[in-house]
């Protein structure tokens, strides 16, 4: 049994943190094509970014901690204008700790989007996997046996789709998912069991036994099924771990903390300025700790309905089609069969003008060396014993 550590509810961060971090991943799970990848590599995107700073998800998302830095900054500001107190550091501290911070952050980043690409790796393999099963199923199992194909697809179908809603339980119903795609008997079947995926996988294993294809073509099957109960235990993995708490926790309290004494080093030289200062030198740390902590769980960034669709449209395409290639495959291998006639006993081609046959020329003959003659026995290439009595063989 898992035990969390409860610490206390801070109810204010509610509401920002769902409008505008949980309810805007949604739209960062992006599919790119020709066009897009125009736009990314454009020289525009330096201005597009910079225009959209204060409408960014990533930006807004911080508003609580930017708010908390502010005060502080406003805070030792009116101390040190307002009173005879004087809230001042020197640089020295900071410009030792930066690059330890800097460390924290950078690691933060690259573990995350290891996790990231990880996840997007296993659901790319899923997609291939799949085009790769149903391809089996379609040109393996009895020809006649078209409601077998058929639910051998629609599984196929439904396992993406079913992996894609339980990795997002907080966000998408099962059920809703699966009812385009299951008959109702089907469904009501699945949705009993406790771990919907897996149902699949061995409902995909049963179709298989059931098909009348040799020993080693069912093999080659179990290997892909395998191949997908690997890909729902890696992502189960990812979903499940998250990068140990203790260094994400110590990454946000060294950064809070280290922000909050950063107006007392900048007030000797900068004054009021000190408050815009702060929060600029917060916007960029925070930001950088925010796109660590985003993809740190992939799979509500990543484009998991993109994949799905695809994987419907291709296998759905494959079924509906492969009736068709069987029937160009089957013509395509009848040839003409050509009867060879002996010239013997082909007395019409005797009459008919003979072809004309061009010959490759000879090649030079080599120079021999001078040696003794001896004989060689040599075949007379068109025999004809009536035009000489004497035999087609001779001596040189």
């Amino acid at each position: 049994m898992a035990v969390k550590a409860r610490g206390p509810d801070f109810a204010i961060f509610k509401e920002f943190d769902q409008k505008y971090k949980e309810d805007a991943r949604k739209f960062r799970r992006n599919v790119y094509g020709a066009d897009d990848w125009v736009g990314h590599r454009s020289g525009k995107r330096y201005l597009k970014s910079v225009s959209t700073l204060v409408t960014s998800s990533n930006i807004r998302g911080q508003i609580v901690p930017l708010t908390i830095v502010g005060l502080i900054s406003t805070v030792v500001v009116l101390i040190n204008e307002l009173t005879e107190l004087s809230l001042i550091m020197s640089m020295t501290p900071f410009t030792v700790t930066a690059s330890s911070l800097s460390l924290l952050l950078v690691f933060r980043t690259n573990a995350s989007y290891d996790r990231w690409w990880e996840a997007r790796k296993i659901w790319g393999a899923l997609l291939n996997r799949s085009r790769d099963f149903v391809r089996q199923g379609l040109t393996w199992f009895d020809e006649k046996d078209m409601e077998l194909k058929e639910q051998h697809t629609r599984y196929m179908i439904a396992f993406a789709v079913a992996l894609k809603a339980h990795l997002r339980p907080s966000e998408e119903d099962m059920r809703a998912e699966l009812a385009p795609i299951l008959k109702e008997q089907e469904l009501e079947l699945a949705l009993s069991k406790a771990h919907v995926p897996n149902h699949l996988l061995r409902m995909m294993s049963a179709i298989v036994a059931k098909s009348e294809i040799s020993n080693f073509y069912k093999a080659r099957m179990d290997d892909n099924i395998t191949a997908f109960e690997d890909d729902l235990g890696k992502c189960e993995r990812i979903f499940k771990t998250p990068i140990p708490l203790a260094y994400t926790r110590m990454t946000s309290r060294f950064l809070l903390i280290w922000l909050s004494f950063v107006p007392m080093a900048l007030y000797p030289s900068t004054g009021w300025a000190s408050v815009p200062a702060t929060l600029f030198i917060a916007v960029l740390f925070l930001a950088i700790e925010e796109v660590g902590v985003s993809i740190e769980e992939p799979f509500s960034i990543i484009s998991c309905e993109g994949i799905c669709g695809s994987v419907k449209d291709n296998c759905t395409a494959m079924f509906e089609t492969h009736l068709d290639d069987a029937k160009i495959v089957a013509s395509g291998s009848r040839v003409r069969k050509m009867e060879v006639v002996p010239a013997a006993t082909a007395p019409s081609m005797a009459q008919e003008e003979p072809a004309v046959v061009v010959a490759d020329p000879e090649p030079e003959p080599l120079a021999t060396p001078v040696v003794e003659k001896i004989p060689v026995l040599v075949a007379s290439p068109t025999p004809n014993p009536a035009a000489s009595e004497d035999p087609w063989w001779k001596l040189e």
